[in-house]
């Protein structure tokens, strides 16, 4: 099918690399800081990969005690320590395959289900979802890339009775699962797929081809921990929702997976009474909002971003309802609500990166609803674009505070040095060989120093050892981008909703403070 496709093709990996390159040497942040060790180890016990301890919280953890998904990033990322060396840029160049193989797998997906490949995969880039993530060395974008291409894979053999392209499609899919469980639910629309074309069973026997992956990492766990991952650890998460996740959660919908005023053009257009229910919508959580105590601008920004998020669920529904014929509605419909219901339901937090498997069925639906108004879908792109840039640069500025904070403590402060905080806060803290405090330890040296960052859930310490503290500066990092990805006093929530609300936001305070102290 690729040879009419060259063009579109080539345009779209140059694409990616002119608005990705020159994110390349992002400094290190968000739990990238785990993943990295896990990665060390590998390169010392690739059998043993959680075999090493990290300060979380203020207590020194096993790392199999926090580790709630499979090793298979981290192996690619010791891979790359052992290959190149451990760097941003190494480790940046080598994701960006993953973002390459996302925007080509879409278009595979989206070309064999009769959807505009091209414009699909535009969206896709444009999604402040992927773009942001993207530029950040974590799981979510290789499990997004094995998921497109492995289910892209599957429809294109089954369709062709090509048996060894399904075989393949399911290995890719098997390890977009060992990246993280949360992929193995892409299995129920892609079974919902064969059975609404009619396969026949031998068809749905590659599924064995993810099951063995899954048991086969469950008696390594057992025999080297004692228990399982998948459900002694992730499948205890919980089943329970929370007001402050569900808010989010669809904040992060309507603002994060599609460019927020794509999904209000796509209301205006489809029919007037929408416009006037979503204003009515929008009044009333305004008024909920203000009365919560948040600002004018939260306030608004929330509200919108809300109705944006309930319409976008709305119209799935709709257009599920009114296309239930068509077997392509019904399988990307599947696909979104499987993935809502989960993340609704049973996942405990949220974060924009965690909808990553939900994002290519609602692109692919939000082309389907527009598959006769291309100025929309063109209007979205352009807009999203824009939006992802000036969002995804404030994400660089917000990680390189934390690279900064390290490098300026190392060259003004000499002795010893402890600090709270985590991420990549962490991370370059550490790796300039300062320590992490314990929060039950409170005799550090006289003379010592501590510092202490805002955001990245700075651990603990010790109430006797916090009354010896002496304020010596404080450092306040800065930018004129006025988004932001994580910032509580605006509630922007990007990579964790227990930060904010919203998944961006705007604001003229600093993006990051950290304060240094004197251990009398």
């Amino acid at each position: 099918m690729f040879k009419n496709h060259y063009l579109n093709l080539l345009s779209l990996i140059f694409l990616t690399l002119i608005l990705f390159l020159p994110f390349v040497k992002k400094p290190i942040s968000i739990d990238s800081i785990f993943y990295i060790y896990t990665a060390r180890q590998i390169t010392r016990d690739p059998v043993r990969p959680f075999n090493f301890e990290i300060n979380t919280a203020g207590k020194i953890h096993n790392a199999w005690d926090v580790a709630n998904n499979p090793p298979f990033g981290s192996y690619i990322m010791a891979s790359v320590i052992k290959l190149f060396g451990e760097s941003e840029l190494s480790f940046h160049l080598a994701f960006l395959l993953f973002t390459m193989l996302s925007v080509l797998g879409i278009y595979l997906l989206a070309a064999e289900l009769g959807i505009n490949p091209f414009f699909s995969s535009l969206l896709l880039i444009a999604s402040p979802c992927f773009f942001v993530n993207a530029a950040d060395v974590m799981l979510d974008v290789p499990m997004l890339s094995f998921i497109l291409c492995g289910t892209g894979l599957i429809v294109y053999g089954a369709k062709r009775d090509l048996f060894g392209s399904m075989i393949f499609g399911w290995i890719v899919l098997s390890a977009a699962i060992f990246t993280k469980f949360s992929a193995v639910f892409t299995v129920l629309p892609v079974f919902l797929w064969l059975y609404l074309n009619k396969k026949p069973a031998r068809y749905y026997f590659p599924v064995v081809i993810p099951s063995l992956v899954v048991i086969l990492w469950s008696v390594h766990n057992m025999f080297f921990y004692g228990e399982t991952q998948l459900f002694g650890k992730s499948g205890a998460v919980g089943f329970y929702t929370l007001l402050v996740k569900e808010i989010p959660l669809i904040n992060y919908i309507g603002g994060a997976l599609i460019m927020p005023l794509g999904i209000l053009l796509t209301v205006i257009t489809l029919k007037r009474k929408y416009i006037y229910a979503f204003a009515v919508l929008f009044l009333i959580l305004n008024v909920f909002f203000s009365m919560l105590k948040y600002s004018v601008s939260v306030s608004v920004m929330m509200s919108f971003l809300f109705c944006c998020g309930i319409f976008f669920v709305f119209m799935a529904v709709s257009h599920f309802i009114k296309y239930i014929q068509q077997k392509e509605v019904v399988f990307l419909s599947a696909w979104f609500f499987v993935y809502l219901v989960f993340f609704a339901g049973i996942s405990s937090i949220i974060a924009v990166r965690y909808l990553m498997p939900l994002l290519p069925a609602a692109i692919l639906l939000f082309v389907f609803m527009n598959q006769n108004r291309r100025w929309l879908i063109v209007t979205t792109i352009f807009l999203g674009v824009a939006l992802s840039l000036l969002i995804g640069h404030s994400d660089y500025m917000w990680a390189s505070s934390y690279k900064k904070s390290a490098e300026y403590v190392k060259a003004n402060y000499k002795g010893d040095v402890f600090f709270a905080g985590y991420l990549g806060f962490q991370y370059y803290m550490e790796k300039n060989g300062f320590t992490a405090v314990v929060s039950d330890k409170d005799d550090y040296p006289g003379g010592s120093f501590f510092v202490s960052s805002v955001i990245p859930v700075p651990q603990k310490l010790h109430e006797k050892a916090a009354d010896r503290l002496e304020l010596i500066e404080e450092k306040y990092f800065t930018t004129r981008n006025p988004a932001r990805t994580i910032h509580p006093m605006s509630q922007a929530g990007f990579h964790l909703n227990l930060f904010g609300l919203l998944p961006y936001s705007f604001s003229k305070k600093p993006l990051e403070k950290i304060s240094i102290y004197r251990i009398k």
